[in-house]
């Protein structure tokens, strides 16, 4: 995903091995904007939907982390789960880029 050369190829070949109403769940930190570069390439392709508090746990282990540990940089330590749907089905109104407590972008 952070190959910005590749990521192209990589949502093309997610997509390939989805069914038609296939869905992948992914996992990755920001790290700068290639994060967010992924997510422009793939919404070409999907339906995107990009969730920070997936898990209460690990949640407040990253606001613990952010307060208590100097070299915790939430930019590359914390992933952010990114979920892609194919385009072409019903997707709950998830036809653009969705993120948690923002407005649809």
């Amino acid at each position: 995903m952070y190959f910005i050369a590749y990521q192209e190829q990589l949502a093309q070949t997610i997509f390939d091995l989805l069914n038609a109403q296939g869905e992948a769940i992914l996992f990755a930190p920001k790290r700068g904007k290639t994060f967010d570069e992924f997510t422009k390439v793939a919404e070409k392709l999907f339906y995107i939907t990009v969730v920070e508090n997936y898990d209460e746990e690990i949640w407040q282990k990253h606001l613990v982390n952010k307060v208590e540990n100097p070299v915790y940089d939430e930019n590359i330590h914390y992933p952010l789960q990114l979920i892609l749907r194919k385009k072409g089905q019903p997707s709950n109104d998830l036809c653009k880029v969705k993120r948690q407590n923002d407005e649809t972008t």
